[in-house]
């Protein structure tokens, strides 16, 4: 079995530019959400003295439930599906050696562990009734040649940021709130795979805190196994990886193409969208969603083309000629990597992050849930 037949097991679908399936980077529009305030009947497993054992040998911060505002924020994930979960604690690890110290916590006093770097999961994984730990302040982000070094806690709207600045990027999802650490051991789907590869097929090194609170550095020459492993299999169940880094390509212009057509249309459109993979070239990769919003019943084509305009728009004016169908819109536009990527971000990054988790955030949780095939 090869790395890609294993990432099949566990493959997510990706639906361009939103968290839970919908066609804007522009922060979403939040369900009410469950009352938040402090629960103070959550029982201590541990005295105050064990925590405070514990908080004396981070750099970073323990959080309690005895912390009230602190931690009615620090223990939430993405989904507001979770809210119900209130953990022992929330580490919020300030370097590798605060990870490595909250394993050995954990161990010693029998607490189950959830590593969180974004807390997207679409199962409540990065949530649990134990501990925490935390990552999202491993967020340095820095650029050596074409080596991109990318702390674990790094958010997906900060990896596009800083690396566009510099004309690069690595290929990574489309929900910009994720962080890189849960997208890259799930593999990383996004636009421009079919031209760069997955988000783990760019990964050359990862350090890496195991169970047994080792701070390793695994490549494919060192721990090449585990190295296997971390790239897209087993949903980041070998440890808590604190830095990864990725090749990274030059971030140039995408020009993309979008195409609206009657629900009537659609069983015509998925066929021809499904021969796509074969008649494009790997610069080339679209997606096609049937949608019930937005003014009733349609299906929308994207197509994100790496290659130069002219050529791809032979390729998808042969695409609408294929179909049979008149599409009730058929829009063209060339931009910069970043201007895709960011979207609505770009004018204003501090933003377009979690409100629960970053000052000035004005993303907000949401609560959904999604399945997927991998074909």
């Amino acid at each position: 079995m090869d790395r890609r037949q294993f990432l099949s097991f566990s493959a997510a679908s990706i639906f361009l530019t939103a968290c839970g399936g919908g066609e804007s980077s522009a922060p979403e529009v939040t369900p009410p959400l469950i009352d938040n305030r402090p629960d103070t009947g959550v029982v201590s497993k541990l005295t105050n003295e064990q925590w405070q054992t514990l908080k004396d040998n981070v750099l970073g911060r323990v959080i309690l439930p005895t912390d009230e505002q602190p931690y009615s924020l620090a223990r939430l994930s993405f989904s507001t599906r979770f809210d119900h979960i209130y953990p022992q604690a929330v580490v919020k690890c300030a370097n590798a050696q605060d990870v490595q110290t909250a394993i050995r916590f954990a161990k010693e006093h029998e607490l189950h562990i959830a590593p969180r770097s974004g807390s997207h999961s679409y199962g409540g994984y990065s949530t649990t009734e134990g501990m925490i730990i935390d990552v999202a302040d491993l967020n340095d982000i820095s650029l050596q040649g074409d080596i991109a070094t990318i702390g674990s806690g790094a958010r997906l709207t900060d990896v596009y940021d800083q690396l566009t600045q510099q004309g690069v990027s690595i290929p990574a999802g489309s929900c910009l709130s994720v962080g890189i650490a849960g997208l890259t051991m799930g593999g990383g789907f996004g636009v421009v795979d079919r031209a760069h590869g997955l988000t783990c097929d760019t990964l050359q090194a990862v350090e890496i805190v195991t169970a047994d609170a080792e701070i390793i550095s695994c490549d494919a020459n060192n721990h090449s196994e585990l190295f296997w492993a971390l790239r897209g299999g087993g949903g980041g169940n070998f440890g808590i990886v604190t830095q990864f880094k990725f090749k990274a390509h030059e971030a140039n212009g995408i020009t993309v193409f979008e195409a609206n057509f009657s629900f009537d249309d659609f069983e015509d459109v998925f066929a021809v969208w499904q021969t796509l993979a074969e008649q494009w070239p790997n610069e080339m990769w679209a997606q096609c969603l049937p949608t019930w919003v937005f003014g009733g019943p349609r299906v929308n084509v994207r197509a994100f083309c790496l290659n130069p305009a002219a050529e791809a728009e032979t390729l998808w004016q042969n695409f609408i000629a294929q179909t049979g169908a008149t599409p009730s819109s058929n829009t063209q536009s060339t931009s910069s990597y970043r201007s895709v990527m960011l979207g609505t971000c770009e004018s204003n990054v501090a933003s377009c992050h979690l409100s629960t988790q970053f000052e000035g955030g004005t993303m907000q949780r949401s609560a959904f849930g999604a399945s997927s095939d991998f074909f």
